[in-house]
């Protein structure tokens, strides 16, 4: 049953199920950024055996009290690493898709700004919440200019959502609408996120 011993699992590896947002702490100098023993336990660490997160929880937990080259020689062997988040990419699913061949995509996302960066000329980066936070990187893998799309975007139809009387939230506290589209354009060669052109 799924139910069965959901008790034994540990927190982190449900977390990271959903997200590995602490992912980019281990890639931040210390000193810089005063990471701590406990910031690194809180990433995501994973292996290549076949309970990868338990090994890789228990790996690193293992780490701070065993001799750095104890350390090295078990991570290496292991294969354990810190895995972050896809949103610092593309959080939509977009890319990968494609990267995997698909050529009609269906995604659902926020307001869409994110989306626009995987067109020609979209920001390469965005800073991170802080100096010390991995930038968000994108990859262009669309030739179609990022400002065609946009226009493209904002004429998408759109549902209202109505205000009901009595209502305790307001109309447009979380939800304003919904709007739904459809974009065609063709794929630019990206080596680096597996993409080909001309698609």
């Amino acid at each position: 049953s799924a139910f069965s011993n959901v008790s034994k699992l540990g927190l982190l590896g449900v977390a990271t199920a959903s997200s590995a947002f602490m992912g980019p702490v281990v890639l931040q100098r210390p000193e810089a950024c005063k990471t701590s023993t406990t910031q690194l336990l809180q990433s995501a660490w994973f292996t290549s055996g076949p309970v990868t997160f338990l090994e890789g929880t228990k790996n690193i937990f293992a780490s701070t009290k065993l001799p750095a080259k104890e350390v090295a020689t078990t991570f290496a062997h292991t294969s354990t690493q810190a895995i972050m988040d896809g949103a610092f990419t593309d959080s939509t699913g977009i890319l990968q898709a494609v990267a995997a061949g698909a050529s009609d995509v269906t995604s659902y996302v926020g307001d869409g700004r994110g989306v626009l960066n995987l067109f020609a000329g979209g920001n390469r980066t965005l800073n991170g919440p802080d100096p010390c936070f991995s930038n968000v990187l994108f990859f262009q893998i669309f030739s179609t200019p990022w400002q065609t799309i946009e226009a493209e975007v904002t004429s998408f139809r759109c549902l209202k959502v109505p205000s009901i009387e009595g209502d305790s939230d307001p109309a447009g506290a979380y939800l304003i609408s919904i709007c739904f589209g459809t974009v065609t354009t063709t794929t630019a060669e990206n080596t680096f996120a597996g993409v080909e052109g001309g698609r």
